[in-house]
């Protein structure tokens, strides 16, 4: 690395430093690596594609950063000035769509399977495979360490802006800032977390987790090291049920993202066995009193435990409120970082707060608007997204509210998974049909939901023992 060729150093975010622990924790694992694959429809301008990606990495300093930890007290990140734009590009078009679909597979698990060395940027790849005549599939692989959900939308939003700019002849004419707002480096946000009160947020969550008995564990969860493979489950809600509770949200004035939670407080208690339970919430810490922030990229998302008591006399729509108001006393502090919280809290660092988080994914990701003065077409076909956490309960807004599952499938099996989304919908079909129902009534929901999955279970293993005794029958006849 040349001296000549620093652009910034500086420290990283509580967010970025769990990942980058997690991520040497386990190096040859796809932890927080996020891949995505879009399918481009259009006469595609090769060179616009590329300046605009250029101008995007030039634009937003954290797609030009890499980390280091070594010999270091603190690990730290550097940006540089100029990196060489990683594009990959190849033409499929020889192969029907039957035998690009079957390569498509493998092409992206060995992409995957690259990984990133994180001491050396950009930490991202750029892949674009033409399939026809006018048709593409751009993958995007990165390492979750530069960038959020938020800052992916921001990032696509810039690219095709500077596509068109490219396409009508105006880059010498192009005002960034009057279009696409002021250029903020993520290096400003590192400086605005070095200035807030740690006192103030050592007291709130001291007093949140007083007299907290622990973890909850799912009674169902395997138990041993994670070896770190991951399957997701997803589940699409009818647009009917869709509708219905976000009416009653509404008139309740509260929000989706409360109701997702309020319905893990209860998934949570059931399986553990717990009435007083704690999870993870991911938030996006922008903090509104940093300049542009709206336009700024980098790592923001913040995970921080949220505790909620279960009692069986209130209302399901009183819990909701209490989570609803916990996690806007949370917005002043989402700074924080999970290894403090543990410290204030005085639990052993090596002991996990919680192996549960829910993510409620509020952010802009409408593909047709980044592409909507342009003749390209731009529709997302798949993201791999992976963490450390055993178990990640997503929820997606939309006309059909879409709930997903990253999981451990050391920890979790798919049947396991299955009978949290049916949980999941229960709970929500619930406080549809009877809006002012109670939290014991909905516990009841569950404990008959249980009973039942314990039966089909019971029966399971009988009819499989049942097969094993045949065959060993058969075997011992022939021979």
């Amino acid at each position: 690395m040349k001296v000549e060729n620093l652009e910034d150093i500086y420290g990283l975010s509580p967010m970025q430093k769990g990942m980058l622990f997690h991520t040497l924790l386990v190096p040859n694992s796809s932890a927080y690596q996020n891949q995505s694959v879009w399918q481009l429809e259009g006469q595609l301008n090769l060179a616009a594609f590329e300046w605009a990606w250029q101008q995007v990495i030039q634009r937003h300093s954290v797609l030009r950063t890499a980390f280091f930890w070594e010999d270091l007290e603190e690990p730290l990140q550097v940006v540089l000035r100029q990196v060489t734009l990683p594009l990959q590009i190849m033409d499929w078009r020889e192969y029907s769509a039957e035998q690009q679909a079957q390569q498509l597979e493998p092409w992206l698990a060995a992409d995957l399977a690259q990984g990133f060395q994180l001491t050396a940027a950009p930490l991202l790849r750029l892949s674009l495979i033409q399939i026809g005549p006018t048709s593409y599939w751009f993958c995007w692989s990165r390492h979750h360490l530069l960038l959020d959900g938020w800052s992916q939308a921001i990032v696509l939003k810039d690219l095709f802006t500077f596509y068109e700019v490219y396409c009508y002849g105006e880059q010498a004419s192009f005002n960034q800032q009057a279009v696409l707002g002021p250029r903020r480096p993520y290096g400003e946000y590192i400086a605005w977390l070095q200035q807030q009160d740690q006192a103030k947020a050592e007291a709130f969550w001291q007093q949140l987790l007083n007299n907290w008995a622990g973890p909850a564990r799912l009674s169902f969860a395997r138990q041993g090291r994670s070896q770190h493979s991951y399957a997701t489950q997803l589940l699409q809600l009818a647009s009917e049920l869709t509708s219905q509770v976000q009416m009653v949200m509404q008139q309740a004035e509260l929000t989706i993202n409360s109701l997702i939670q309020g319905v893990w407080v209860c998934l949570l208690g059931q399986y553990s066995n717990q009435h007083d339970v704690l999870f993870g919430v991911t938030v996006s810490g922008r903090p509104p009193s940093l300049p542009a922030i709206e336009s700024m990229v980098g790592l923001f998302i913040n995970t921080l435990p949220l505790r909620a008591q279960i009692q069986p006399e209130q209302l399901f729509l009183d819990l909701l409120k209490q989570v609803q108001s916990q996690q806007l006393a949370m917005s002043q502090y989402e700074y924080s970082s999970l290894v403090d919280i543990q410290g204030w809290a005085k639990l052993p660092r090596e002991q996990a707060m919680f192996e549960t988080v829910v993510v409620f994914e509020n952010y802009p990701m409408d593909t047709a608007a980044f592409t909507q003065h342009s003749s390209l077409k731009l529709d997302l076909q798949r993201t791999f997204v992976q963490n450390s956490m055993p178990l990640t309960l997503r929820a997606i807004p939309g006309d059909q509210l879409t709930l997903d599952v990253l999981y451990d499938t050391e920890r979790f099996t798919v049947t396991q998974i299955e009978r949290v989304l049916h949980d999941c919908q229960l709970v929500l079909q619930a406080i549809a049909a009877t809006p002012m129902i109670a939290v014991a009534e909905i516990m009841h929901h569950l404990q008959q939901a249980e009973d039942q999955f314990q039966q089909l279970e019971e029966q399971r293993l009988r009819d499989a023992n049942a097969q094993k005794l045949k065959t060993i029958k058969r075997r011992s006849v022939v021979s």
